[in-house]
């Protein structure tokens, strides 16, 4: 039986998950803080009815361009420098340079990744995956070794461009070469452009907490193959209609996606009131605009 959306091709703008070959479980994040940010693999999961995930964006990422990173790293180093009263006045406008120099370097990486939305993605191309439930790109960090692998170098989300957040996607088996189209389905390898010749890693299971069981997703000479599973393509055929007026909604509902619903003969929300053990007293004045997440059964 073939599975639905086999055959289509890996976009730039693609929401995808990263099915672990080596696990039988998916990639993903919990944590937003940046303290833990850590990424981990499920274990034991059906690839097409996975269980056991809080939140389909937890193991969802985006497809990203190459981005420019150099002088957002430059204001980050302005702003990491400790100076006395008197060079901080001298520098304040050097600062703010920096500072303008990145936003438009920013304005340049969303500009760019807007206008190849849609654009296949080939093997041995550069690409960057950003986490949908974070909103932060998976980097390899160069200073952290692996907990579980000390060996291998650590892989963690962050909110900022850099070379360390760039790989390329190659395909796992020798039955596809670079310059071909990557396709739904593909069993694929990432590897690091910071550290050529080192790749995604699933190491061996562990308690990740309290309550999962699984591995740690980390950067070594031994690479691990992922199935390339979709979640979503983004549409910027929507967009285009929501400029001209013809639709108010610029994206699709997805799983996770957070709504609210409204009555409209009532014209009331509807809302969750009260705590358990509590009694439920209602009281129009205090109502406040509630928020719902989809789920997909």
């Amino acid at each position: 039986m073939t599975s639905p959306g086999a055959g289509d091709y890996l976009c730039i703008g693609d929401y995808i998950c990263l099915y672990s070959v080596d696990t039988e479980g998916y990639v993903f994040s919990i944590e937003s803080s940046t303290s833990h940010s850590g990424i981990f693999i499920y274990r034991g999961q059906d690839r097409d009815k996975p269980s056991r995930v809080p939140n389909p964006q937890a193991v969802t990422f985006q497809v990203c361009i190459q981005n420019r990173y150099k002088l957002n790293k430059k204001h980050r180093k302005w702003l990491s420098q400790t100076t006395t009263a008197t060079e901080a006045v001298n520098d304040k406008g050097m600062m703010h340079q920096a500072k303008l120099a990145a936003e438009a370097e920013n304005a340049d990486n969303a500009a760019e990744q807007k206008r190849q939305l849609g654009k296949r993605v080939r093997y041995g191309e550069i690409v960057q995956l950003r986490h949908s439930f974070t909103n932060k790109y998976v980097h390899m960090c160069t200073s952290q070794t692996s907990q579980r692998d000390k060996n291998n170098m650590m892989i963690m989300l962050q909110d900022f461009n850099a070379k360390n957040a760039q790989f390329r996607i190659l395909p796992q088996y020798k039955v596809k070469s670079e310059g071909e189209v990557v396709q739904i389905y593909d069993q694929i390898v990432f590897e690091s452009i910071k550290s050529p010749g080192h790749f995604f890693h699933a190491s061996q299971p562990f308690q990740v907490d309290h309550f999962i069981f699984g591995s740690e997703l980390n950067l070594g000479v031994e690479r691990s193959g992922f199935t390339l599973v979709r979640f979503c393509k983004e549409n910027p055929e929507l967009d285009l209609l929501v400029k001209r007026g013809i639709s108010v909604f610029p994206k699709y509902v997805k799983g996770g996606s957070v709504i609210r619903l409204f009555h409209k003969e009532l014209e009331a929300y509807m809302v969750a009131e009260g705590l358990f053990d509590e009694e439920v007293t209602e009281d129009g004045k205090k109502h406040l605009t509630p928020l719902f997440v989809v789920v997909n059964e």
